[in-house]
C-alpha cells in the first residue's frame, strides 16, 4: 500500500509522504506539478547543449504560481528578453475538454483566464506536424498558468501542458493519492521543445 502520512519538519509546510516512483511507464510523486515541467526544461537544455547547437533561447523558473503567479508577473513586468520573444509556459495540468493522459502534451489555446497567442499555438502545431510529434490541442480551462500572467503583462505567450493524474493529490474518488504523469507524454514534450528551438 501507499504510505499516506504527512512529511513535516517543525514549522515547515506539510506535504504528503509519497515515495517517488519513476519507471518506463510513468512518474509518480507527491508533487509532479510543476516539478515535471522544470525537469523537462532542464532536459531540453541538457540535450541541446550536447548537440552543440548555435542558437539562443532562454529558460525561466518562476515561483509562487499558486498565490497569483508572482514570479511570472515579475518576469513579465521586467522582461529581460527581446520585445518580440514568445513566452512558453511548460507545466502539468489536469486533462479536461477531451485531452487525455498518454495522448501527448497539450498545446493550450488558452486557460481559465485568457486566450493565448494564436500564432504561437499554430507554430507549435506546425512544428509537431512537421516532426511527426503527437500532440493534443485543447482549451484547458480548469485552471490557469503563467502564460496568462504574461498576457496580462502584454507579452506574447502560449502554454504547453503534460496531462496530470491525481491533480493536487486527489484521485477520481477524492482520496489522497500521489500525482502522476505518463512518461511518453514527458518525452514527447521534450522532443517538441527541442524541435521548436
Amino acid at each position: 500500500g501507499v504510505k499516506r502520512g504527512l512529511r513535516k519538519a517543525k514549522g515547515a509546510i506539510a506535504t504528503w509522504n509519497f515515495p517517488v516512483s519513476i519507471d518506463a511507464e510513468k512518474i509518480e510523486a507527491t508533487a509532479c506539478d510543476d516539478l515535471v515541467g522544470c525537469a523537462v526544461i532542464l532536459s531540453v537544455i541538457w540535450d541541446l547543449a550536447s548537440l552543440g547547437m548555435e542558437t539562443t533561447f532562454h529558460a525561466v523558473f518562476s515561483r509562487a504560481e499558486e498565490v497569483g503567479f508572482l514570479g511570472a508577473w515579475h518576469v513579465g513586468q521586467k522582461w529581460p528578453f527581446a520585445e518580440d520573444a514568445v513566452f512558453v509556459s511548460v507545466e502539468t495540468r489536469r486533462p479536461v475538454n477531451g485531452s487525455v493522459m498518454g495522448g501527448g502534451p497539450v498545446i493550450r489555446v488558452g486557460d481559465r483566464l485568457s486566450v493565448f497567442d494564436s500564432d504561437a499555438v499554430e507554430a507549435l502545431m506546425l512544428t509537431a506536424a512537421e516532426q511527426g510529434i503527437r500532440v493534443q490541442r485543447c482549451l484547458l480551462d480548469a485552471g490557469a498558468c503563467e502564460a496568462s500572467a504574461m498576457r496580462a503583462c502584454g507579452r506574447r505567450s502560449v502554454g504547453i501542458s503534460i496531462p496530470l493524474g491525481n491533480y493536487h493529490n486527489l484521485d477520481e474518488n477524492k482520496k489522497i493519492a500521489p500525482e502522476y504523469v505518463v512518461m511518453d507524454d514527458v518525452r514527447t514534450l521534450a522532443n517538441l521543445l527541442e524541435a521548436v528551438v
